[in-house]
């Protein structure tokens, strides 16, 4: 079911099938969209898009993989947990970038608009567990090679959400004529 916004968008196909039957189906026939920057700079910010979605999901292993007391605090955890879902959003977001170059106007704003509340979403969610490893430390926690990769991975993830979210003027989109 569509919302309302992206109604206008399609009209219904009625084809006649060999059976005898009417089929009903929905045709694309709104704007479509395509990336505003020059071929090779948009090859660039296409391939910090996927670095950054690789980056963000390795990241977000390391923890997984790593057994600390650090990890046990949940002002520490609970950032870091929560910046799987916009992670995974990212990484659906980069595979369609990646794929089209001329999309809907539901793809547009479902994808590519995402990725700048996406990179912000992820930049401050590391910074608070950056911040609940700070206190951890400042209460007298251990900080061994351990704790180190830990706040390793999320200094990435805020560097990869700030860099998502500068990437929105590089994959900006205009509307392009009907063919």
């Amino acid at each position: 079911m569509l919302p309302k916004k992206y109604a206008g968008d399609y009209a219904l196909k009625e084809t006649l099938m060999p059976n005898g039957r009417v089929r009903t189906t929905g045709v694309y026939v709104g704007p479509w969209f395509r990336f505003r920057a020059e071929p090779v700079a948009l090859m660039r910010a296409k391939r910090a898009l996927c670095l950054c979605a690789a980056l963000c999901a390795a990241a977000l292993l390391v923890p997984l993989l790593l057994v600390s007391p650090m990890l046990r605090l949940w002002y520490v955890m609970i950032p870091l947990a929560l910046a799987v879902l916009p992670a995974v959003r990212l990484v659906r977001c980069a595979a369609l970038v990646l794929r089209r170059e001329r999309m809907t106007r539901r793809e547009r704003d479902a994808h590519v608009s995402a990725l700048a509340p996406l990179g912000a979403a992820i930049a401050a969610l590391a910074l608070l567990s950056l911040l609940g490893q700070l206190v951890y430390v400042l209460r007298g926690g251990a900080y061994a090679t351990r704790e180190g990769f830990i706040s390793l991975s999320a200094l990435i993830l805020a560097g990869v959400g700030w860099r998502t979210f500068r990437l929105r003027r590089a994959l900006a989109m205009d509307e392009v004529p009907a063919e």
